[in-house]
């Protein structure tokens, strides 16, 4: 249970670092800042299972010691690096005023948040396994990216590649392809 402790914690110290650094830099951030932040994660996510994959492969005592409590969690905090980034970001760029900003954002962070940690924790990952998860995860962010430049999109084709996207997740959730 200590391990799961520690990934926490580097998440948690993650979300500080992101938003921290964010928040420095928020002046100049604009919503091509959201996109360019939207595709690190969505690259994180698809590459993260490769690199899983690839760590599996060695046997070596020290490396499986090393990736527990080094390689895992700089993983940790760089995902949560990424995700503090993007709540500034996303509350700059939607400001209208505190109440309504606030709400609106606080209320969608601890609603995801929620919805996504039962969902991935207690079904995704014990189903499908983190590899699948990951890559739908990022396919999820793809949809995520595709709502954000929708406005230079027609809605029909927004509607079309969301569609596209989700049966691609549904097959690689599927035992049948896999």
């Amino acid at each position: 249970y200590h391990n799961i402790g520690i990934l926490v914690t580097s998440f948690m110290i993650g979300l500080a670092l992101g938003s921290i650094f964010m928040n420095k830099t928020l002046v100049k951030r604009n919503y091509s800042s959201l996109i360019k932040l939207k595709f690190a994660i969505i690259a994180y996510s698809v590459l993260l299972p490769f690199f899983i994959i690839f760590i599996s492969k060695f046997s070596n005592n020290i490396l499986v010691g090393l990736s527990s409590l080094v390689i895992f969690p700089l993983l940790s905090v760089v995902a949560g690096s990424l995700v503090g980034a993007e709540f500034p970001l996303a509350s700059k760029l939607h400001f209208k005023n505190i109440h309504e900003t606030a709400g609106n954002i606080y209320s969608s962070d601890y609603i995801g948040s929620c919805v996504g940690a039962i969902l991935v924790s207690a079904l995704l990952i014990p189903v499908f396994g983190i590899v699948k998860v990951s890559i739908f995860i990022g396919l999820l962010n793809v949809i995520s990216l595709i709502i954000l430049i929708r406005k230079n999109i027609p809605f029909a084709l927004t509607i079309f590649f969301t569609g596209l996207i989700a049966f691609i997740g549904y097959l690689i959730l599927s035992d049948n392809y896999a």
